[in-house]
């Protein structure tokens, strides 16, 4: 460390004991401030920067109904619908449809006790569209 840095970092110190209420609202604030960037960018990392964990995840495409008359973001597919768009398909390799849902799980001879696991109902189809 040079001289110059030395001395301006004994000076800080000197300035923040003199007021060390004033010192502790900052240190505070930016401890908020860095942990509060470092859990967004991590939670933006783990949902839009890194790519599904599937082969070729770049030609993975969603597709959603909605009902905006009736305000309604997104409306579950019928098998109708998907039975409709399975025998028109003219874009995809391949389609599937899924439902997220949970199921209750327990085992009596392990002493596991009954838990909510989160799991989902999927057309035979989707594992060969998502090639696992």
């Amino acid at each position: 460390m040079s001289v110059f840095a030395a001395n301006d970092f004994r000076q800080a110190l000197r300035k923040l004991g003199r007021a060390p209420g004033f010192s502790a609202a900052t240190i505070c604030t930016l401890a908020l401030g860095i942990g509060a960037t470092t859990a967004i960018f991590s939670i933006v990392d783990a949902v839009i920067l890194r790519p599904l964990p599937y082969e070729q995840s770049d030609r993975l495409v969603g597709l959603w109904h909605s009902a905006k008359g009736i305000a309604l973001e997104e409306v579950q597919q019928s098998d109708g619908s998907y039975l409709l768009y399975r025998k028109n398909n003219r874009a995809f390799e391949e389609m599937g449809i899924y439902q997220n849902t949970a199921v209750t799980f327990a085992d009596a001879a392990r002493n596991i006790e009954p838990q909510r696991i989160p799991s989902a109902y999927m057309t035979a189809s989707m594992l060969p569209t998502l090639r696992v």
